[in-house]
């Protein structure tokens, strides 16, 4: 069974929700709708998202006070990009990206093409391959590191999924050390993001890399990006591939 892309549309405005959906009619795509900022909390504390599409300003919440949320580490959409649509001249206030570019500004009424385009590169930065690899972990314990063994679930160019094994603590930072089946080898620091939740269909962890450089996570993509037939599943679901 195809991994289903998440994605969460935080719009109250119902002519934009309507303009949106019809962009994300595809059967691989599985859309959810909050009307608020606080809705979207809820929903983001269940589910984990690949992309955010949410429209400014929010009733309720500042922009950037929901994008810390979603991205805190306790979230289950730490990884998601997200994609603001401002309205009626609106300016939201600072909102800091990610080095992978996983977040876009686009006007509501800049016309569906854009907001189309906007929509199939986030998607593209949250491509990842499923991938069983054997990963080295080092964690500082009481008496000094200690390297553990892991088996991941899927890759990324920003993170893994490991799978079962000692639970690591969140917050905390960790090295990695992995061999892709080319025979490259991925090294560098992690942050430990979070636990796989009871909905998801694993026991594991999730990392974020912090200091791949770009050699390592080109070679990341290109390891991602073989694994698929043409483009990564998530561009074919919003392009009406699949």
């Amino acid at each position: 069974m195809s991994h289903k892309v998440k994605i969460l549309a935080v719009i109250s405005n119902q002519p934009m929700l309507a303009k949106v959906e019809g962009l994300l009619r595809r059967r691989t795509l599985e859309v959810h709708h909050a009307s608020s900022g606080a809705g979207a909390l809820v929903l983001g504390g269940n589910v984990s998202y690949d992309l955010v599409i949410v429209e400014s300003p929010l009733p309720d919440l500042q922009i950037r006070d929901l994008l810390a949320a979603m991205r805190g580490l306790d979230s289950n959409s730490d990884h998601a990009g997200f994609l603001v649509l401002t309205t009626n001249g609106s300016t939201p206030e600072a909102l800091a990206d990610r080095p992978d570019g996983s977040l876009r500004l686009v006007p509501a009424d800049a016309g569906s093409t854009a907001i189309y385009d906007a929509i199939t590169e986030l998607l593209g930065v949250a491509s990842r391959r499923a991938t069983r690899l054997l990963v080295e972990i080092e964690v500082q314990l009481g008496q000094g590191p200690s390297r553990l063994l892991y088996q991941s679930q899927n890759l990324s160019r920003s993170g893994i999924l490991l799978r079962g094994g000692r639970r690591l603590q969140p917050g905390g930072r960790v090295r990695f050390d992995l061999a892709l089946p080319s025979g490259d080898n991925i090294a560098g620091q992690a942050l430990v993001v979070r636990h796989t939740t009871p909905e998801e269909p694993i026991v594991g962890t999730a990392l974020r890399f912090l200091d791949l450089g770009d050699e390592q996570e080109a070679r990341i993509l290109n390891f991602v990006y073989a694994g698929m037939a043409t483009e990564p599943e998530a561009l074919q679901a919003a392009s009406g591939g699949g």
